[in-house]
């Protein structure tokens, strides 16, 4: 059976997004003399690294559309180039193409790392290193960010995930134990 290196011989995978036979893969590595991050896919039919301008950091999540292959989230760590020189701008991008473009949804989200994204009840809910946050589009196509829910710690957030029957959202942080909030947001 053919052998795939997902990133590179020298690259460390950390992020998967999977939706049936499509697969996306974040990768970083520190085998240079230069920091590199970026995201594989074989959306499409063949595995190509994704060309589109996004930062140079580590990818902490992908999600994929449970309904659309070619619809992906990417979530980033680490600080922005207001921190960090060439580190780029942004936390939270989505492609509706597969990963040929990609548009920065960070909007009014603290400028701190992401951890997670989760879809949840036609919501985007990102898990940062200072609390989950949620938006639903506007009809302008933006997002506009909020805390969801008072009860949930402002603490960083390692994992998002939604419970079986979509009824709860789980959060796992660092430090701060398992959480959970109940639908409606």
């Amino acid at each position: 059976m053919p052998r795939t290196v997902l990133g590179g011989e020298n690259h460390s995978v950390t992020a998967l997004g999977v939706n049936g036979s499509v697969t996306y893969a974040g990768w970083e590595d520190w085998s240079g003399k230069q920091y590199a991050s970026g995201i594989d896919t074989d959306a499409g039919g063949t595995w190509h690294r994704l060309t589109a301008p996004l930062p140079n950091r580590y990818v902490t999540s992908l999600t994929v559309d449970p309904h659309d292959a070619r619809h992906v989230w990417a979530t980033y760590g680490g600080f922005t180039v207001s921190y960090v020189s060439g580190a780029g701008e942004g936390h939270v991008f989505e492609s509706t193409d597969g990963g040929t473009t990609w548009t920065d949804r960070t909007g009014d989200l603290p400028d701190a790392p992401a951890g997670a994204l989760a879809l949840w009840h036609g919501h985007v809910v990102v898990g940062t290193d200072v609390g989950v946050f949620a938006a639903a589009p506007t009809g302008t196509g933006s997002y506009s960010w909020y805390r969801l829910g008072d009860a949930l710690p402002h603490a960083g957030i390692v994992s998002l995930d939604v419970s079986p029957d979509g009824g709860r959202l789980l959060v796992a942080t660092h430090g701060r134990g398992l959480w959970s909030a109940q639908a409606p947001l």
